[in-house]
C-alpha cells in the first residue's frame, strides 16, 4: 500500500505545492536582498515590515515547506476539495501579507530629509 502513495496524490496537488514552495522561497530571498536597504533602520519600520524583513529569510522558506506539506497531506488524507481550497486561500493571503511587508516599503518609502534653511 505504501508503494502507491504517490499515485494517490493528484498531479495538480504536486504542482500547487511546488508553486507555493517556490513563491515562499523567493520571498525569503527578496527579504534578504531588500533587508540590506534597511540595515540600521529596523526600529523605525512598522511592525509588519520589520517582521517580514528581519525574520523573513528564515520564516518564508519554512512557511513554503509547511504549505507544500499541507497540500500534499490534505490530498492524501481527505477526499474533499474544499480543504485544499481553504489551504490555498490561507496561504495566498499569507503571500499577499508577505509581499506587502517585504516589497511595498521599498517602492513607497521616500526620504524624509528636510532641506536646509
Amino acid at each position: 500500500m505504501k508503494r502507491y502513495i504517490t499515485i494517490l496524490i493528484r498531479k495538480k496537488s504536486w504542482a500547487v505545492a511546488a508553486l507555493f514552495l517556490i513563491v515562499f522561497c523567493w520571498l525569503g530571498f527578496a527579504a534578504v536582498s531588500l533587508g540590506t536597504l534597511f540595515k540600521g533602520l529596523e526600529m523605525y519600520l512598522p511592525l509588519t515590515n520589520r517582521l517580514a524583513l528581519v525574520y523573513g529569510p528564515i520564516a518564508f522558506p519554512i512557511l513554503g515547506i509547511a504549505a507544500a506539506t499541507a497540500f500534499i497531506l490534505s490530498d492524501l488524507w481527505s477526499g474533499n476539495r474544499w480543504v485544499q481550497v481553504a489551504l490555498g486561500a490561507f496561504f495566498a493571503l499569507l503571500i499577499i501579507w508577505a509581499v506587502k511587508g517585504v516589497i511595498l516599503p521599498v517602492s513607497v518609502m521616500v526620504p524624509t530629509i528636510r532641506p536646509m534653511q
